[in-house]
């Protein structure tokens, strides 16, 4: 299997910000999905032998299923694997599951300065995170465009949407589930399955409930950010910060 390097990966994030400048982000992400599904060597007799799918979005609980079935294949998107297999991914039973946009992007930051990323995700977060104290300073440097282009680039930081959705925002995949419901949304892709994946979650950085790292302020650049996570997968904006 094929995945990017290190050093890829850090020139993928900053065509991504590149792209985000000039409002060409997801045309960009969608063509890099193309083109690696097109040149990728990926083998997936294991999606084809029990027939299902699982779209891991980075920072929603997917470790826990990555770890008891082997079904997923990195953080690609629904799209790289239409494209990849379109017979294949119209056969196997596709799910993926989301996180409260908030929530998430709390769980990235701290994931990215943590003892315990990869090694490529962690060279990222050296390079780009270590210099805020806090998620507060963060959020107050993507209060500036400039700032919010360059980290938004990484994998960790992307909508949910460009994941599990087209680039016209219609999912793609056949369930989603939510961090938040989780164990009744296994046991819904259980019984749609036979994985028989247990609720095995752990939460990889300790920390405070999201609600206490935003003011009303920051919480509505995040709903901007993320305007279509919120809209697509019905999570609620908030004002009580």
């Amino acid at each position: 299997m094929t995945t990017f390097s290190t050093k890829a990966a850090l020139a993928d994030a900053r065509l991504q910000a590149g792209a985000r400048w000039i409002g060409m982000q997801r045309r960009y992400f969608d063509t890099r999905e193309y083109i690696r599904a097109k040149r990728e060597t990926l083998d997936m007799s294991e999606n084809r032998a029990r027939g299902a799918l699982f779209v891991h979005v980075p920072k929603c609980a997917g470790t826990t299923i990555a770890r008891q079935v082997p079904i997923t294949h990195g953080h690609r998107s629904a799209e790289f694997f239409k494209w990849r297999d379109p017979a294949l991914f119209d056969s196997c039973f596709t799910f993926g599951i989301t996180r409260n946009p908030y929530d998430r992007l709390v769980s990235a930051f701290h994931y990215l300065r943590s003892d315990q990323t990869s090694k490529r995700d962690g060279e990222w977060g050296r390079r780009n995170l270590s210099q805020f104290p806090d998620f507060y300073a963060f959020m107050a440097a993507l209060s500036h465009r400039g700032e919010r282009n360059r980290l938004l680039g990484w994998l960790h930081f992307l909508p949910q949407t460009y994941y599990l959705c087209d680039a016209g925002n219609r999912v793609l995949v056949d369930y989603v589930g939510k961090t938040e419901t989780f164990s009744d949304d296994i046991e819904q892709i259980n019984a749609r399955t036979g994985l028989g994946i247990e609720n095995q979650r752990q939460r990889a950085v300790s920390r405070s409930p999201y609600k206490e790292f935003y003011s009303n302020e920051t919480a509505r650049l995040v709903d901007q950010i993320y305007a279509d996570d919120f809209r697509v997968f019905g999570y609620d904006t908030e004002h009580d910060f």
